[in-house]
């Protein structure tokens, strides 16, 4: 490809364009290859069967991962020995499901075994420091009040441990007598402030701090949400689908740093409530404590005004289109780039787009490892239940991070 028509290309595609992942004739025709989602199939691991651009006949591709060595049985490979469109197409596809070169190091398993085995009394240890960085309510007349260190301590360890606040009652008083609480705190004192709507902001500014010492190597993030179930149930399935009764649930919208997978930020809402409208309150979460290069995001969040948006704020957005999906600008340059990368550089586009692929992994650890259920009776009470939920998350991915990448724990109490 002459520096010409480079040239046309860098002015029509903006920031997007990357002239090392499209120009060559293979990687045209690779392209459109990957456009039959039938064309590749695989036999066996490392080998693959790719369609002819054509659609008559068939070639077969191997793979081997840990040496980075492709072959295919194609008379350009065999000739030439480099990478044909049969091997680019396969390679595009590997990329674009995260699945490409994907070797899990044995020192992984030293940093796990190492962050379990010593997490929960660095739990204890990060959570007191978080805890404390609350301004305390100046008491007035009438009885001490407890301090609210100590109220968020219990309620994010309960929601760490999910036992009931009876049975947590002996966990308070082993954490007073390791100094993490003043006094041991009543079950109904912990109710109480669970049950108080003011104390939903305190608990996101929490989770958002507990995030902050991941922002030395965290600089993408991919936004999403699931559903977490209630002991409510709806009546709307019985009475317009004439089933049983089932369980009414509630949303988190989070959005997360994709190399620790930590909760950077989070919006609880109903079940009923668009994805669409969440995600620049989450980025503007997010960027309290994180300099951001690129979100990611599903087609939920498609929009012209996210996509100016980080055009403005200095940040990629990868949303991948609609097929009902135009590149009308509709006053939106961005819009148009953006379409432009997606339908002519898809390759590249799906690569960075799979980063999102990390936030179902934060839901489904999150999931096990507090399950997908809240205890709590009523609205308010769930949603700060779930936020402790994704501050104990926090924490144990911090714990993790500390052996995995060396962190040294230090929350910002800057902003």
């Amino acid at each position: 490809m002459n520096n010409s028509i480079i040239s046309e290309l860098k002015t029509l595609y903006g920031d997007y364009f990357d002239p090392t992942l499209i120009g060559t004739t293979r990687d045209e025709r690779a392209l459109k290859i990957l456009k039959n989602p039938k064309a590749i199939k695989k036999v066996k691991k490392g080998v693959y069967v790719v369609k002819s651009q054509t659609g008559i006949g068939e070639y077969r591709v191997e793979v081997n991962s840990k040496l980075n060595e492709w072959k295919c049985n194609c008379p350009d490979h065999i000739q030439t020995k480099l990478k044909c469109k049969h091997i680019i197409s396969v390679e595009l596809d590997l990329e674009s499901k995260g699945l490409n070169n994907k070797v899990v190091q044995p020192s992984e398993w030293t940093f796990y075994n190492q962050a379990q085995m010593n997490e929960i009394e660095l739990f204890d240890m990060f959570l007191y420091e978080l805890s404390n960085m609350v301004e305390d309510i100046e008491n007035g007349v009438g009885r001490p009040k407890t301090p609210i260190a100590d109220l968020i301590f219990c309620a994010v360890q309960k929601g760490y441990t999910q036992l009931s606040l009876r049975r947590e009652h002996t966990l308070y008083k082993r954490a007073v007598e390791k100094n993490k609480i003043s006094r041991v705190v009543g079950i109904n004192a912990v109710s109480s402030f669970l049950n108080k709507e003011e104390n939903t902001p305190i608990l996101r500014h929490l989770l958002r701090l507990s995030a902050s010492p991941m922002a030395s190597i965290e600089t993408k993030f991919a936004v999403d949400s699931t559903g977490f179930r209630t002991t409510n149930y709806t009546e709307w399935c019985k009475e317009k689908h004439r089933t049983g009764k089932k369980n009414d649930w509630i949303k988190a919208h989070i959005s997360i740093g994709t190399i620790t997978n930590v909760i950077t930020d989070m919006i609880v809402t109903g079940s009923n409530s668009a994805d669409i409208k969440e995600f620049i309150p989450l980025v503007e979460g997010t960027m309290q404590y994180f300099d951001i290069e690129q979100i990611t995001a599903d087609k939920g969040y498609l929009s012209r005004q996210n996509y100016d948006f980080g055009k403005t704020h200095g940040f990629d957005v990868f949303i991948p289109f609609k097929s009902n999906t135009t590149g009308k600008q509709g006053g939106s340059i961005t819009w148009g780039n953006a379409y432009w990368n997606f339908k002519n550089n898809n390759g590249y586009f799906m690569k960075q787009y799979h980063a999102r692929s990390n936030v179902e992994s934060t839901f489904a650890s999150m999931k096990k490892k507090f399950g997908d259920s809240l205890k709590s009776r009523n609205y308010t009470a769930q949603v700060n239940e779930l936020y402790c939920m994704a501050i104990a998350e926090n924490i144990t991915m911090l714990i993790r991070a500390m052996y995995s990448h060396n962190i040294d724990v230090c929350f910002n109490s800057s902003n």
